[in-house]
This record gives structure tokens, C-alpha cells and sequence, in this order.
């Protein structure tokens, strides 16, 4: 749903990270199976250094992968990440209507709708709503507040 296609060769795969450790406004992570299969990938990208702001995007490549909580994990590392090692203020995403699974991943993460472009996007023949939500430096620390409060007990 991100746009990206779901089979790709080991030489695109080994070229497209390579590049990728060359840039400084974005960070790839690729989701393995635990037979070392890419399933996915996890990306914070358009950082905004100064402003302590970035894009967050994830795919799952292949049906059977999902509704295992697979991205709903590498949703909340890929989050913890961004806040833990970037010490970004601010992170955002954009999910279409026609997933509602992911935005209720999203949600659970703490991401909160931010507003709805009625429309915005085609989804084959359909228009859908393209939803934006963000989670913010103060909302994240209460949720990993919370969660070592509940891991005392």
C-alpha cells in the first residue's frame, strides 16, 4: 500500500541499502523472517534535523505476513528509535482509509489522527481519505512511562 513492489532481487536489495548508508535523512530497516526472508521494511524518512521532525512508513511485502502483529512490533521499535537514538520532537505518517488495519496498528503505537484529505487519493476506480496522524516526544514518553510502570508489577 506504500506503493512499493513485493518481489525483489537479492543485487536491488544489497544496492538500494548500500546507497542507503550514504544518506543522512532517512533510516531503512528491513522486517526478516526468522529464516532470514525480507518480509519488510520499516522507514523514517524526510528528517527535518532542526525542526526534530520526520516521515514514518512501513510494509509489510507479502499477505501471509500480515495480521500476525508483525507490523504492529516493528511499528513500536521503529517509534521507540526514532525518539530513543534520532531525539526527534515529532514523528508522522500518512495511512489511507482503505487500511484500517494499520491505522489501528498506528493508533495502539500512540500515533492520534491528525485530519483527514477527504479523497485525496484513488484507490483503483474509488476515491479514499488519505488520514494523517503523528505521535510527539511528550505522548511517547508517557506510553514508555507507562509501559516500565507496568513491567514493576
Amino acid at each position: 500500500m506504500t506503493g512499493c513492489k513485493e518481489e525483489f532481487t537479492k543485487e536491488e536489495v544489497y544496492s538500494f541499502f548500500l546507497k542507503s548508508l550514504e544518506e543522512n535523512n532517512r533510516y531503512f530497516f528491513l522486517i526478516t523472517a526468522p529464516d532470514g526472508k525480507i518480509i519488510g521494511e520499516s522507514v523514517i524518512n524526510h528528517i527535518n534535523w532542526k525542526l526534530r521532525c520526520a516521515n514514518f512508513r512501513i510494509a509489510l511485502f507479502h499477505k501471509t505476513e500480515r495480521e500476525k502483529g508483525i507490523g504492529t512490533w516493528a511499528t513500536e521499535v521503529t517509534r521507540d528509535f526514532a525518539f530513543e537514538k534520532l531525539h526527534l520532537h515529532r514523528l508522522e505518517l500518512d495511512v489511507y482509509s482503505f487500511n484500517p488495519r494499520a491505522e489501528k496498528a498506528y493508533l495502539k503505537a500512540g500515533f492520534k489522527r491528525e485530519g483527514v484529505l477527504r479523497d485525496a487519493i484513488m484507490d483503483n476506480d474509488n476515491y479514499a481519505d488519505d488520514i494523517l496522524m503523528s505521535i510527539l516526544e511528550d505522548e511517547w514518553k508517557t506510553i514508555k512511562r507507562k509501559h516500565n510502570l507496568t513491567h514493576l508489577y
